[in-house]
Parts: structure tokens; C-alpha cells; sequence
């Protein structure tokens, strides 16, 4: 009886956690880019941020060379397998709108809406990152 009950519980904490397919901590190996979501209720606390409060999320690079500042969520929308993103930059200068799309097998894809203005620091100049981008599920 306990394993039964030990089974169902697990069971239903992984439907759980799939019908929450945009939280988690997000990492683009290719690129070193870490995407931290939690699109359903405002629970992560930005490092280096916490007096702006709790947010739907942010991305941030290993390195400036990766990713240049750290990229917050100031809106955001849901649509069964796609979120759409809005993100703005730790200054507030540039904002960029990006779709983040389940694909069948179970990756993500970051697409950037027009112009690309997320950057990245290349010795002293500014180059934007790519475009499209693949990121995995890394944690919770």
C-alpha cells in the first residue's frame, strides 16, 4: 500500500510539473546563456537585483562575452506550447521581444522578435547575439 501511495504521489507531482512547462532554469550550452522563468506567478528574486522585487524571470551569459548585462521580463504571455517575452535590459536603454517555443523533443527555442538588441561584448565593441537560439531544461 505504501509503494501504491509513494507511485501516485511521484505521478502526480510530475503531472504537475508538466503542466508548467515555462519555470524552470534554462541554459543555451552553445551560447552559455542561462534563461531563468517562472511565467505563472512572480517568484525569482534577480541577483543583484532584489530591490526591484520578484519577477517572471531573467537571462543572463556566463561572461559579458556571452551576454552583455542582465536581460529582465517585463511582460510576458502564454499560449499552449509558446511564450511570448518581453525583455528589457538591467539599464532600461533597450527591450527586446523574443518567443520561447516548446519543441517536440523537449528542448526550447528562443526566437527575437525585429531587430536583435540583446548584445554581447566582443573585445570593445557590441555584437548581437543570434537570433535563434536552443536551451534545455537544467532545473527546477
Amino acid at each position: 500500500m505504501r509503494v501504491f501511495i509513494t507511485l501516485l504521489l511521484l505521478l502526480i507531482s510530475h503531472s504537475i510539473k508538466a503542466q508548467q512547462p515555462f519555470k524552470g532554469k534554462f541554459y543555451s550550452k552553445s551560447n552559455r546563456i542561462t534563461l531563468v522563468l517562472d511565467l505563472y506567478e512572480s517568484s525569482i528574486e534577480v541577483p543583484g537585483y532584489s530591490f526591484l522585487g520578484k519577477m517572471n524571470g531573467y537571462m543572463k551569459g556566463d561572461s559579458s562575452s556571452d551576454l552583455y548585462g542582465v536581460w529582465l521580463i517585463v511582460t510576458h504571455k502564454v499560449q499552449a506550447n509558446k511564450a511570448t517575452l518581453r525583455f528589457a535590459n538591467d539599464i532600461g536603454a533597450d527591450t527586446q521581444d523574443v518567443e520561447f517555443t516548446i519543441n517536440s523533443d523537449g528542448t526550447y527555442s528562443y526566437k527575437a522578435i525585429g531587430k536583435n538588441f540583446i548584445k554581447k561584448a566582443i573585445g570593445r565593441r557590441l555584437e548581437s547575439i543570434p537570433a535563434l537560439l536552443k536551451f534545455e531544461l537544467i532545473g527546477d
